[in-house]
């Protein structure tokens, strides 16, 4: 299978495909995406993706250890692991842009 997202195509990509509510619509998984090092701002309605799938080791932002499990994210805290989908992970990123290292296992919090 093949995938393009803009100027990217990826290929032999591992798919399964369900009904999502509208053919506008599409859901793409952070186990899919996290190879391109993205970049989530909810807000603003925007994913950057890297080429590269690399992160600057000095990239500013507040880091947080990342837990991959066949179910999902997991943020883990001074209080607990919590679900990345979760209100406590929610919380944690409150509506700040954050990107996904998954090759350092983190997700780093930007300021505004």
């Amino acid at each position: 299978l093949a995938v393009d997202i803009g100027p990217f195509a990826l290929t032999n990509v591992p798919a399964s495909f369900a009904a999502t509510g509208g053919a506008t619509k599409a859901r793409v998984g952070l186990d899919f995406l996290g190879g391109l090092a993205p970049t989530m701002d909810q807000a603003a309605g925007r994913l950057l993706l890297r080429r590269s799938g690399r992160i600057a080791t000095d990239a500013p932002g507040q880091r947080i250890p990342t837990l991959a499990y066949p179910g999902g994210l997991w943020l883990v805290q001074r209080d607990g692991v919590w679900p990345l989908g979760g209100a406590a992970a929610r919380a944690t990123i409150g509506g700040r842009p954050w990107i996904l290292d998954a090759k350092r296992g983190e997700v780093i919090l930007l300021d505004r």
